[in-house]
């Protein structure tokens, strides 16, 4: 999807289920796509507070994967709420505003969080954006 169909879709999600926006944040490939580095993306990866998250976990029509980053002993709790968006609980201790950006009321991780996140899982598939992010921070930072 392109970043006017991503945010339509996410829009949808929050009034469909009443979450505040603020409650959420875009990561991964939603960040690239909102950062204008990326044109499309498949899916919107959406970190949620417990809150938000647990409306969801509790609810038997939703299936909890568990999903380990590569090198690590963690396992990352994720919910496919639709086809297209999947939920996961922040994992610091609430939402670091510090790292967000926010337009057309979604609030998205800045470069070098979303830098961050993927080098937490460091999957192949994540390696030509990782290569992308350093670049480009580079530029930026000097």
């Amino acid at each position: 999807m392109n970043k006017q169909e991503f945010i339509k879709r996410l829009n949808d999600f929050y009034t469909k289920y009443n979450i505040d926006p603020k409650d959420c944040y875009v990561s991964h490939g939603g960040s690239m796509l909102m950062l204008g580095l990326a044109e499309t993306t498949n899916d919107i990866d959406l970190s949620v507070t417990w809150e938000v998250y647990n409306r969801f976990a509790g609810d038997p029509d939703y299936l909890i994967t568990l999903i380990p980053p590569l090198g690590s002993a963690d396992a990352w709790e994720l919910i496919k709420v639709t086809d297209y968006i999947d939920i996961h609980p922040i994992r610091e201790s609430g939402i670091d505003e510090s790292v967000l950006f926010e337009e057309n009321n979604v609030r998205y991780r800045n470069m070098k969080a979303t830098l961050e996140d993927y080098l937490v899982f460091n999957r192949p598939k994540d390696q030509p954006r990782i290569r992308k992010l350093l670049r480009y921070l580079k530029v930026v930072d000097g």
